[in-house]
């Protein structure tokens, strides 16, 4: 990554490998100084900042993940929904958005505690993922609700479809301790048309209507 700061400055970030394997992150800063008659030559500054890149990263995938599960929370769907919707009026394709809600998942933290309704949180959020593959992002949107989207769907058909395989991909066991939790879920669909003039808002409302 390389930016021109002013006139005979430019600054450069690279990345590296260390004697050890190790990805290193180091800034450098060139200034043109051919002009000078006591240098006559590039004046390369470089330091490392791999602390600094990581950090950085680390606090974005904060931003936009959810701490338990390790799924894009609501702020991340919201992006890739607008985006979905956005890009579907130039290929024509149409946008659907799934919300999933765990059916008594309140009776297992409960008479369970929060530990095992974590657990089963982690473990559904593995499934369905695995499950549905790449292509189809998953997001927790809170609680026990998730949500699903699902980009250039063929048709209402389509949608349907795959509506049905998240429901049927919830009814899984989850072990915690010596306890089996039987999870299942009910599903809402919502479609949006390239031609429709949606937002995330309008298609959550509606996918929890048809929950």
């Amino acid at each position: 990554l390389a930016r021109a700061i002013r006139s005979g400055l430019t600054e450069v970030q690279w990345q590296l490998k260390d004697p050890d394997g190790q990805t290193r992150w180091a800034h450098s800063t060139i200034s043109d100084l051919r002009s000078d008659p006591d240098v006559m030559a590039y004046v390369v500054n470089t330091r490392d900042v791999t602390e600094q890149v990581v950090l950085e990263s680390q606090l974005r995938h904060q931003a936009f993940h959810d701490p338990l599960t390790g799924l894009p929370n609501r702020a991340l769907f919201t992006v890739r929904v607008t985006e979905a919707l956005v890009q579907a009026k130039d290929t024509g394709a149409i946008t659907a958005v799934a919300v999933v809600d765990l059916d008594g998942f309140k009776r297992v933290n409960d008479s369970h505690g929060h530990h095992a309704g974590d657990s089963v949180l982690q473990e559904v959020s593995t499934h369905l993922t695995n499950r549905l593959g790449p292509g189809i992002m998953v997001a927790r949107l809170g609680g026990d609700e998730f949500a699903v989207l699902i980009e250039n769907v063929g048709s209402v058909a389509d949608a349907e479809r795959i509506g049905t395989e998240i429901s049927v991909h919830l009814r899984n066991e989850v072990t915690v301790g010596a306890t089996a939790f039987e999870t299942t879920g009910s599903v809402g669909v919502a479609l949006a048309g390239p031609d429709e003039n949606r937002t995330l808002n309008d298609l959550l409302r509606d996918a929890d209507i048809a929950m």
